[in-house]
């Protein structure tokens, strides 16, 4: 899955895709299908609200998974009270599984949001305010 701020997905006729990171880039021109983008997320989890099973967004580092890295759905195997969870990392639109990954709360888990159609969409049924939560760890540990 692509997400609409950060990553954008090109997709070749062959069934590869890369992924071009284009955040201010004028007449960057991609192909990719509306399906594959995904809203942004605006709910930050609690560690109190995450439960066995749950599939979450998760900020994940595959060679440094202390250090930050790219948004992963991620399915919750074991949630720690020592704010890290255990679970699996979906990687990529074929959503190939990497198992016993441990994520920290604090580098953000976010809930994924369903997509609504621009004309469908209106004020009353907006389900979110956005977080300072995941902004601030974000900052405090890009700062490290």
């Amino acid at each position: 899955m692509c997400y609409s701020e950060d990553i954008r997905r090109k997709i070749s006729s062959s069934t590869e895709c890369s992924l071009v990171s284009a955040p201010h880039v004028e007449d960057f021109q991609i192909d990719a299908l509306i399906s594959d983008i995904r809203p942004r997320s605006y709910y930050a989890y609690r560690l109190s609200e995450l439960k066995r099973d749950m599939v979450v967004l998760v900020n994940y580092n595959i060679g440094n998974p202390l250090a930050l890295g790219n948004w992963y759905d991620f399915i919750i195997e074991e949630v720690s009270r020592t704010a890290n969870i255990r679970g699996t990392v979906l990687l990529g639109g074929d959503r190939k599984p990497i198992a016993g990954c441990y994520v920290r709360i604090e580098h953000g888990i976010m809930r994924i949001e369903k997509t609504v159609k621009l004309r469908e969409r209106s004020t009353e049924n907006i389900t979110h305010l956005p977080s300072r939560f995941i902004f601030t760890q974000t900052e405090k540990y890009l700062r490290e």
